[in-house]
């Protein structure tokens, strides 16, 4: 009975909404929606989106659990935020809800309406901030597949495809970046700007390693200006010129994935994503293997 009255009073909400609602979920409340709130979301994309063009926006924290549920519900734009805790809600910037839950996701208590500016002002401002550090759906859906995946292998082709998987992947990497590549792949790759664009995707305290088969100085200036900068990510650069014919770009992200770019005898790219933690350590340990090479010889020559 309890669920029933609150969705009686979500019902009276949804109605009287006319230009914006915007919604924060956690795990829990985003469970008991996917099993209680189907025939509420249904009229949300009914009558508020489809008859009133009222725009509708979820930041939710998404898992491996709710993520199929979450996908059925395209009428919304849906960002995630890991760690979110509780719920509450906000119709057309003047109007604040809250569901109170207790226990399991039967056990619903109440259900708090507010129209206090003030504590409508507040709530906005903590949802937009947190808005704003949330990432889509369809990124969270890609890193849902990344993980818990060993052995997991797909095909990319092209330059396109191959620059937006590698802007994905590094802003997705949480402790070390490493760049084993042919200078020229590298260049096409990344373009002119490379260094200031993967200085700029990278998160804080990353550890990040290019290594190359030629020297440029521009990119060595391009490097000091950017780790002179205060940044608590600095990027490592070295060249080797003991690797002979090689002509390919591989990646390798967190010690979980590896990215590796070719160019086919067409001389399109092709790239190769693998999470297989055998074929992974394989190209971590010959990537350390031909840097600490790099790093003996500087410590001898000088």
């Amino acid at each position: 009975m309890i669920k029933i009255r609150v969705l009686e009073i979500l019902f009276t909400g949804i109605d009287k909404c006319e230009k914006s609602a915007s919604a924060y979920w956690d795990a829990e409340i985003c469970k008991w929606a996917a099993k209680y709130y189907v025939e509420a979301l249904e009229l949300i994309k009914q009558k508020m989106v489809k008859e009133r063009g009222v725009s509708c926006k979820l930041l939710v924290d998404a898992n491996h659990e709710n993520i199929d549920f979450l996908k059925t519900l395209d009428f919304l734009e849906i960002r995630h935020l890991e760690g979110l805790r509780g719920n509450f809600g906000l119709y057309d910037e003047r109007l604040y809800m809250v569901v109170i839950m207790q226990g399991g996701d039967d056990k619903l208590v109440q259900t708090f309406f507010s129209n206090s500016m003030s504590l409508v002002r507040k709530q906005i401002s903590v949802y937009q901030d947190l808005w704003n550090m949330a990432k889509p759906l369809s990124s969270r859906i890609k890193e849902l597949e990344f993980q818990n995946i060993n052995g997991y292998d797909r095909s990319l082709f092209g330059i396109e495809d191959i620059q937006n998987e590698i802007n994905f992947l590094i802003e997705q990497t949480k402790q070390e970046l490493t760049i084993f590549s042919n200078y020229n792949i590298l260049k096409r790759i990344f373009d002119s700007n490379m260094l200031i664009n993967l200085n700029a995707k990278l998160r804080n305290n990353i550890v990040s390693k290019i290594l190359v088969d030629n020297y440029d100085h521009q990119i060595q200036n391009q490097i000091k200006v950017l780790n002179d900068k205060n940044r608590t990510s600095l990027i490592q650069f070295e060249y080797t010129n003991r690797l002979g014919e090689f002509n390919e770009m591989i990646v390798c992200f967190d010690g979980k994935y590896v990215l590796q770019i070719q160019l086919d005898k067409d001389g399109s790219f092709v790239g190769s994503f693998t999470s297989d933690s055998n074929k992974v350590l394989v190209q971590q340990i010959l990537f350390e293997k031909h840097w600490n090479e790099v790093k003996s010889l500087e410590i001898v020559n000088e």
